[in-house]
């Protein structure tokens, strides 16, 4: 062949590439449109039909004052400010997001849209805009030519341009908040967030921010080096405008519409190819994702962040870069920061619908970040002096996420032992379950030596008891067989403990909504329920016979009322929880309890019709066990065998001080117990232990926000 043959041949193929990425391009646009515009027409069509909603067992919704109006999405001017006001927008009705607010109420945090914002309404999503359709076909692009941006090996990103053939309009910002409400917002991030989930260096984050405020305006065609930072910077703001405890229907409206803009340049971040700022990405998506009313959206998330750390081995200490004095490393310490925020957020979520962690501790050989201020880590640590650096205070931002990351270990050691295919042989011995009592209570003795009882804020005991007896309720899950003694007992009193104070916060408008929170309440409500209905008279405990029970399930069936009014979707959960309030008697005589009854058959049918709505949402094998047996088996007798009295005379009479297990207990070798995560091991003094008793809290330690 030829030179001017195979040139020939060359350029036919070029054209050729270049037709098949226009024609991949417009089919990558078609399918966006078609999935937002069928996602809105079918979750209106679900909203709006009583059939659809009967044969899924929900009942029909109505909605007289919302009436939904045609919309593009994105349509808003890129000169647009939300100063402005949004009212000129087309739009349609938020309408399973309607949140009625209260005019003369004073909530001490609110958003600082409240005051721009007190009636607009924008384009949102059924499912706060949420479309794992979008985030995989993004990721999936990335690897090749998304968004019509042509990368090759010889061609530096700086030269990417736009290509004239993109869907150029996806990257066009539809509008932009004013200075004053954006750095509100990003300083909310960074107060109420950060501290917990510390993976964004706070003045690496605040450079991006000014460098983003520089170059917001420019031509979307225009150099793209930067266009990465758009993703973070409208990401957190998407995010801390849901951190209200009493978030507006328009607040949430634009969240949805900064999580749709932000989503546009999620490619930028694939494209650079920095597995950390990848993850980071992920992880701000997974913050995003908690307030959205999707339990499968948040698990997917959630299990994609984990496995994202696990495919860039963030979790392994031998790929760490090797540095002196790694402790005060600005690279190793992000990046354990990264790793140890996601398996956070991953057991938050195991342990919430009790399902396997995405990775287990084994394998984990990374150590816990240090407490070291941001201020304190540097991108050079070979001229670090060892005096100065052990003469560092302790009072750090990030004490209460090393404080938070030590309850989660307890807790994933919990599931990932009652996962284990062995488990009722380990189940047979008290060992196990002694020696994550010893490490929990090891976590609260620490903590309330440093909390603040007067606080009525995040500063208080008042988080430390929820973590606790959220722990204690896992760690005791009630069946049948063991209801009538120490495990009813204890589920009882962490119960109503977890239910009385959750409703505290809310009272005090101290905690965000989120959906994880919603389902920990009814699992916890639903727990509480089944211990009543499954322990016969004579054997309730003085924990059945207090007068906070009843506050307790009050309290229980007013949070989850009041979340359901944030989120449509909530509604059978409250009611559900409320027909069995109805049917279980918390106070009852040994004569009311002489014979088997099962629950009315209204009531039974009542449940049945959301059954299977139920178990989709909840997920949590424990509780849909219990609310089967509820509704499905009579109330348990009161004539219990002598033999069984025996037993549980001597489960109650149990001393649990007797802590049978070792202090490296053979059921868990090389666990994050034992393994180097506690200690820095490059300062002398061990000055960075993780969990040292000298960490003091800071301002915002705890919360139940995430």
């Amino acid at each position: 062949m030829s030179l001017v043959q195979r040139q020939a041949t060359l350029r036919e193929m070029h054209a050729g590439r270049q037709r098949y990425t226009r024609l991949l391009e417009d089919k990558v646009a078609e399918l966006e449109a078609q999935s937002l515009d069928a996602g809105q027409n079918g979750s209106f069509a679900r909203q709006t039909s009583p059939q659809s909603s009967l044969a899924r067992g929900e009942r029909p919704e109505h909605h007289p004052h919302s009436v939904p109006t045609p919309n593009t999405p994105g349509i808003i001017p890129p000169s647009f400010q939300l100063n402005e006001g949004l009212s000129g927008v087309e739009n349609r009705t938020a309408e399973r997001f309607a949140v009625p607010t209260c005019a003369d109420s004073n909530i001490p945090f609110s958003s600082p849209l409240d005051a721009t914002m007190s009636n607009t309404s924008l384009d949102i999503d059924d499912r706060c805009g949420h479309s794992s359709l979008f985030v995989n076909i993004l990721a999936a692009l990335t690897t090749g030519n998304p968004c019509g941006i042509p990368i090759t090996s010889d061609e530096p990103l700086r030269d990417v341009r736009i290509s004239t053939a993109a869907p150029s309009g996806l990257l066009k910002r539809t509008f932009c908040l004013s200075d004053d409400i954006g750095d509100a917002l990003i300083d909310i991030y960074l107060q109420r967030v950060n501290p917990r989930y510390p993976f964004l260096h706070v003045d690496t984050f605040i450079g991006w921010y000014k460098s983003w405020k520089n170059i917001r305006f420019k031509d979307p065609t225009a150099d793209q080096k930067d266009r990465w930072m758009d993703f973070f910077v409208v990401m957190v703001q998407a995010v801390s405008i849901l951190l209200t405890p009493q978030v507006s229907q328009s607040s949430i409206c634009t969240s949805q519409t900064l999580y749709n803009m932000a989503m546009k340049f999620l490619p930028f971040i694939f494209i650079k190819s920095d597995p950390i700022l990848s993850v980071q990405a992920y992880l701000l998506l997974t913050l995003h994702a908690l307030h959205s009313p999707s339990s499968h959206m948040i698990v997917s998330m959630v299990s994609a962040t984990m496995r994202h750390c696990a495919i860039n081995q963030l979790h392994l200490a031998e790929n760490e870069p090797k540095v002196p004095f790694p402790s005060f490393s600005l690279e190793v310490q992000i990046r354990r920061r990264v790793f140890w925020s996601a398996y956070a957020l991953d057991r938050l979520i195991s342990w919430i619908y009790h399902i396997p962690n995405n990775l287990i501790d084994e394998h984990i050989t990374v150590e816990m970040f240090s407490n070291v201020e941001d201020t304190h880590l540097y991108l050079d640590t070979t001229e670090m002096d060892q005096d100065v650096a052990a003469s560092l205070p302790q009072r750090t931002r990030i004490s209460p996420a090393l404080h938070l990351i030590r309850c989660r270990c307890i807790q994933s050691r919990i599931v990932s032992t009652m996962m284990r295919s062995d488990f009722s042989k380990i189940n047979s011995s008290p060992a196990w379950r002694e020696h994550m009592l010893e490490e929990l209570e090891a976590w609260r003795t620490q903590l309330q030596r440093l909390s603040h009882r007067t606080s009525r804020g995040y500063l208080s005991d008042r988080w430390v008891g929820m973590a606790y007896n959220y722990t204690i309720l896992l760690l005791h899950q009630p069946t049948k067989q063991n209801v009538c003694g120490m495990f009813g007992d204890r589920s009882v009193r962490a119960s109503v403990q977890i239910m009385l104070t959750f409703r505290e916060f809310q009272k005090d408008r101290q905690t965000a909504q989120l959906w994880p929170g919603l389902l920990s309440q009814f699992n916890v409500g639903l727990t509480f329920l089944y211990c009543f209905w499954a322990t016969p008279v004579q054997y309730r405990t003085s924990a059945y016979k207090t007068r906070e029970a009843s506050e307790a399930l009050r309290a229980c069936s007013i949070s989850l009322a009041i979340l359901a009014e944030r989120w449509v979707q909530a509604e059978p959960l409250r009611d559900v929880f409320e027909i069995l309030a109805k049917e279980i008697p918390l106070k009852e005589t040994i004569h009311d309890d002489s014979f088997p009854r099962p629950m009315a058959p209204e009531s039974v049918a009542q449940i049945n019709s959301q059954i299977d709505w139920i178990r989709s949402v909840v997920k949590n094998r424990g509780v849909l066990r219990m609310l089967e047996e509820m509704i499905t088996e009579e109330f348990p007798s009161s004539h219990v065998e002598q033999t069984e009295r025996r037993t549980i005379e001597s489960t109650l009479a149990h001393d649990t001080g007797e802590h049978l297990c070792p202090e490296h207990c053979s059921l868990f070798p090389g666990t994050v117990f034992h393994n180097p995560i506690t200690s820095a091991g490059d300062i002398p003094g061990e000055y960075n232990a993780a969990f040292d008793d000298t960490l003091i809290f800071p301002a915002l330690f705890g919360s139940v926000e995430f």
